[in-house]
């Protein structure tokens, strides 16, 4: 199942943080563990989120786009962002 491409089946969703009612649709393109995967999420609202997951949650580098077009780039921990760079 390397790097094939998955729909999910919606319905698989419904333990998540995603806002299952709210998503229009989500691709595996890549899965890395088990539970480790990257792809994107598109929301009915026009926002949408590419790159790494953990289970359901946005989770390692990716990139979160708002309806206004605004981004927001950088390392998820559980479906949040972390934003602070400590050295």
């Amino acid at each position: 199942m390397e790097n094939s491409i998955d729909y999910f089946n919606l319905n698989t969703l419904s333990n998540t943080t995603i806002p299952c009612s709210d998503v229009v649709e989500i691709i595996q393109e890549k899965i890395i563990d088990q539970d480790k995967w990257f792809g994107y999420v598109i929301w009915e609202d026009g926002t949408s989120y590419k790159g790494g997951f953990k289970g359901k949650n946005k989770h390692g580098y990716g990139m979160y786009t708002l309806k206004t077009g605004n981004t927001i780039e950088c390392i998820w921990v559980n479906d949040m962002p972390k934003l602070d760079i400590e050295d």
